[in-house]
């Protein structure tokens, strides 16, 4: 089965940061209130009030969660366009064969046999395929004329899956 779809610069981006995680947000939200209530322990020395740390914290979490997330992916853009040149529609050909997946596009070829692919996720745009050693690849749903077609891939998919992990 052969499919194909034009991956937009968003469509780099998305694969990137599924593939490369941000911190975890408990880490970051942990960070930020204990930097809040030391500065908070502080104001309540000159203030006498233990709300200021809480608010400090609070505030200092919600931004750097926010903060994170948008220079990871501003970055993210930037590496594609300028090093990458990747600024219009890249034509992506997906071809599933019984020995794995291909994916071909800007002249490379990149194949994944079924062994190597240890998950897949669907969401609403796309399939997600879970490559060994935390590669990601990816399927838009825009390749497909309909949901029949969807249907029909994600069988053949989850056969050839099935039919490598017994082997």
């Amino acid at each position: 089965m052969k499919v194909h779809f034009d991956a937009t610069l968003d469509d780099f981006v998305d694969i990137t940061l599924r593939a490369f995680p941000q911190p975890n947000i408990f880490i970051i939200v942990f960070s930020a209130l204990s930097s809040g209530l030391t500065v908070g322990i502080v104001i309540q020395f000159f203030f006498g009030s233990l709300v200021y740390s809480g608010i400090i914290g609070l505030a200092g979490a919600a931004y750097m969660g926010i903060a994170n997330h948008n220079i990871a992916e501003r970055k993210t853009r930037k590496l594609f366009t300028e090093k990458y040149g990747i600024k219009g529609p890249v034509p992506i050909d997906v071809r599933i064969t019984d020995s794995g997946i291909s994916f071909r596009q800007q002249g490379t070829t990149t194949i994944h046999d079924w062994e190597t692919v240890k998950s897949i996720e669907e969401t609403d745009d796309a399939i997600y395929f879970k490559i060994q050693f935390g590669g990601y690849s990816a399927v838009r749903k825009r390749a497909f004329a309909n949901d029949n077609q969807i249907k029909e891939f994600l069988d053949l998919v989850n056969s050839y899956l099935t039919s490598a992990s017994q082997t």
